[in-house]
């Protein structure tokens, strides 16, 4: 058997055989000849190669010893070669030994003996005097040595990986969200813009700047979508300021403690959160943000102390309103102050975080109560409602901070792990026996497209439209990882059964798009269609199928422990038996899937035209600077998170009411935006060239498309309730179920005439096509008829 020593040092030889093929040159393998390069030695000041490693081998005392040899053959080569003023030769080399030093990394077999020592093991490094004496003539701030300023660099790369943090890598654009730096109480700030100053030096004296507007990101997209019915973006800045912090204390810390810098400095420079920071929001979020008018448009009864005092009164000539409460409110404080105080590190304990929420309802009560400074100015009415509120929010907070004494750490059950594979076998096992009628007395097996891999589509435009070979998913093969104990958890198992339904998806748009530019038959299409109805109908039965497994679960019951304080307060909920739901709701929720996850309505980021135009938020919410328009516009306001709340609660007693609200938001948005697409119109008659940019315009024109698209949507999935559906002639585009014409719903942005008349000629002649093929078919029971006919006796002369 092998001793420890030996196993690292035959993994470090098959890795310096695995370098030296990367190393075609053999330019790593032998040392560099200063008689050549003269000026090597004031670049570096200790040569190394990896034939000197090799030698070497055997005398090294561990790993730690090794690696630290090879990675000083790759330092070396980017000191002298990866200079600024290097020739395109020495960049060349710069960029293998790069290459070749994130192969040395990334070695899985030599990993393990590279492992740090444990902390109750480690010894801290000494405290460089010099490096403290900087710091105490620098105010206590923390300059970024050049191991700093790598490491700092190295975590802007591993944040851009994030998939939460890809939010909040472009810039705000303030000019059209022009309440947002009010609302956040400071400058709108994302990673591009942070990543930028870094470069220029702008946090060379300060790496504790650095480290505060990296956390101001988090808080400030916190700070300003406040609306919980919309958790999109607040859960990605959860996310991101998880990554933050685990990149701070892996990388950021250790690398200022390795320079020498003292404990309490960078305790100063990099704070710790409060450990309990999530739950801590989400109390706040339980007891304030997340309660609404019960009234349309159901804005947030705490939308008063949620942002600073100056953020409801902007104008100059409401300055007074701000003055005066200045002048009385000695500790003006907000919920939003609360968050990014909290996100920033400023609070050790909890108790002042207390206190600070408190006392943002304690200011109101005393500036607008009975004896308040805040009467003189406004309605007595308002007071006395801004008083209910605070007292109403005060005992909420309070009696949700009791379970926050002692948070203590999360005990969970223990889930064997066979037994959530057995469940989503079961849950499997339900999916591929579902069965729907075919329309002829007979039924089908919905899941077939998803059974097999060889079920998958083999056009080459299927893999680049999923993302790739990584993300196919067929039912035997999530069977597969199921038997093999492979999901930890039942989650993990639906994860992989929705990647097969958004595949589906994924690839009946892209087709679509190459059936409109002639690239694909219309056949394809209809099976892609028929796929995606399945996918539909599946996840329905994968979502009942989860919850009935969820309920029947027993996990192990966990060792007998004191209740916390939380366990004590926090109520049981009881599940009951809920009545199945009727088939139009079934249906109606798949519509809202289909309407959500328009390319058009998503919200894919600030760039996108769902986060554009914010259909899932009111829009005297979106756009306050059109609230006063609007309104004197548009009778009835609605928007797709009022309709989402209805659907979810049960409020609509048939699919005409949902489908009416349906079409009121679309509706609204084409008849406030008429005006523009008519300017935009005639500048187009009168330069056949304009394109348009005005997002009014572009507004009218997705709108009108979607306000079709619910017509044909309603059609499709209400065919039967509809008395008199209306009879469209069919085309080549007419390749959707029930004979409707894609035409009547498709809508193309900054298309010119000739263009649209182009296509539309082109459809036209495939629909002559098609039906001359049609007539000209001929089945095979007519053809063997007419071969067996015996011919007719000639006439008589």
């Amino acid at each position: 058997m092998a001793t420890a020593g030996g196993a690292w040092r035959q993994a470090a030889s098959n890795l310096l055989d695995v370098l030296k093929e990367m190393d075609i040159g053999q330019i790593f393998a032998k040392p560099v000849n200063q008689q050549i390069y003269r000026d090597y030695s004031q670049y570096v000041s200790q040569p190394m190669d990896l034939g000197l490693v090799r030698s070497k081998l055997q005398s090294y005392r561990n790993a730690k010893q090794f690696a630290t040899d090879v990675r000083l053959v790759f330092s070396n080569a980017l000191a002298y070669c990866g200079r600024v003023d290097a020739t395109p030769d020495f960049k060349a080399v710069a960029t293998l030994a790069k290459k070749m030093q994130r192969r040395f990394d990334k070695d899985a077999p030599l990993r393990p003996y590279l492992a740090p020592t444990p902390l109750r093991n480690r010894t801290p490094p000494p405290v460089d005097e010099n490096l403290a004496a900087q710091i105490a003539a620098n105010d206590g701030k923390v300059a970024m040595p050049r191991d700093v300023e790598t490491c700092v660099s190295r975590v802007h790369q591993s944040l851009k990986r994030v998939k939460a943090a890809q939010s909040f890598r472009t810039p705000i654009e303030t000019e059209r969200w022009t309440d947002y730096e009010p609302k956040v109480g400071g400058q709108a700030l994302d990673l591009t813009s942070v990543e930028h100053q870094f470069k220029r030096g702008a946090f060379q004296q300060d790496c504790g700047a650095w480290v505060l507007r990296m956390r101001r990101i988090s808080a400030n997209c916190l700070r300003y979508n406040t609306d919980t019915r919309f958790p999109e973006l607040r859960q990605d800045a959860k996310f991101y300021l998880k990554a933050l912090e685990k990149e701070l204390a892996q990388k950021v810390r250790p690398v200022l403690q390795s320079v020498g810098c003292p404990t309490p400095a960078i305790d100063r420079a990099v704070p710790k959160l409060l450990r309990n920071w999530p739950q801590i929001l989400e109390a706040l979020e339980t007891s304030i943000l997340a309660h609404y008018d019960d009234l349309p448009p159901k804005a947030q009864i705490s939308y008063y102390f949620l942002h600073p005092f100056g953020a409801y009164f902007p104008s100059a000539e409401q300055k007074e309103f701000v003055d005066d409460y200045a002048q009385h409110v000695s500790e003006p404080i907000c919920v939003g102050d609360v968050v990014s105080k909290l996100i920033e590190g400023v609070y050790d304990s909890l108790e002042p975080l207390k206190k600070d929420v408190s006392r943002v309802f304690a200011n109101a009560i005393s500036y607008y109560g009975p004896d308040g400074a805040g009467r003189r100015l406004h309605e007595p009415s308002d007071c006395d409602d801004y008083v209910q509120r605070a007292q109403r929010f005060d005992e909420a907070w309070t009696s949700v901070a009791k379970a926050l004494k002692n948070p203590g750490r999360e005990v969970k059950s223990p889930t064997p792990k066979k037994d959530v594979n057995l469940a989503a076998l079961r849950c499997l096992d339900k999916l591929r026996g579902h069965r729907e009628s075919d329309g002829r007395g007979g039924s089908y097996q919905v899941a077939t497209p998803f059974l097999h891999a060889n079920m998958l589509p083999t056009h080459s435009e299927y893999l680049p439209c999923i993302g790739g070979r990584k993300n196919c998913r067929d039912f035997d093969s999530i069977e597969s990882r199921g038997k093999r104990q492979g999901y930890s958890s039942l989650e993990a198992f639906a994860n992989d059964v929705r990647r097969c339904f958004q595949n589906a998806h994924a690839w009946r748009t892209r087709c679509d798009d190459l059936v409109r530019v002639g690239s694909m038959d219309a056949n394809t299409l209809a099976i892609a269609a028929e796929i995606t109805n399945s996918a539909d109908i599946l996840l329905i039965v994968l979502d009942a199928a989860l919850r009935q497994e969820r309920s029947d679960f027993k996990p192990i019951a966990p060792a007998k422990r004191e209740a916390s304080p939380a366990r004590l307060t926090t109520p049981k909920k009881v599940k009951t038996d809920s009545p199945p739901k009727p088939f139009w709701r079934l249906q109606a929720e798949r519509l809202w899937s289909k309407i959500t996850k328009h390319e058009w309505v998503r919200n894919d980021g600030l760039q996108s035209y769902g986060g554009k135009l914010q259909w899932f938020r009111p829009t005297v919410e979106a756009f306050p600077t059109l609230r006063e328009h609007y309104l004197g516009v548009i009778a009835k306001p609605m928007d797709l998170g009022l309709i989402n709340h209805k659907l979810v609660n049960d409020e609509y007693e048939g699919r005409e009411q949902f489908v009416e609200d349906l079409r009121l938001v679309f509706s609204n948005a084409v008849e406030f935006n008429r005006p523009a697409a008519q300017q935009a119109q005639s500048q187009k008659e009168l330069n056949p060239h304009f394109v348009m940019d005005d997002l009014a315009a572009k507004t009218y024109a997705i709108a009108t498309h979607l306000l079709n698209y619910v017509d044909h949507l309603e059609l499709e999935y209400f065919k039967d309730d509809i008395a008199d559906p209306p009879a469209t002639p069919a085309t080549a585009a007419s390749i959707t179920r029930n004979g409707i014409s894609r035409d009547r719903y498709t809508c193309v942005l900054d298309e010119d005439e000739e263009a649209r008349a182009k296509r539309r000629e082109e459809a036209e002649a495939e629909a002559a096509r098609l039906s001359a093929l049609e007539r000209a078919k001929l089945s095979a029971s007519e053809l063997k008829a007419a071969m067996e006919a015996k011919p007719a006796p000639a006439p008589a002369p």
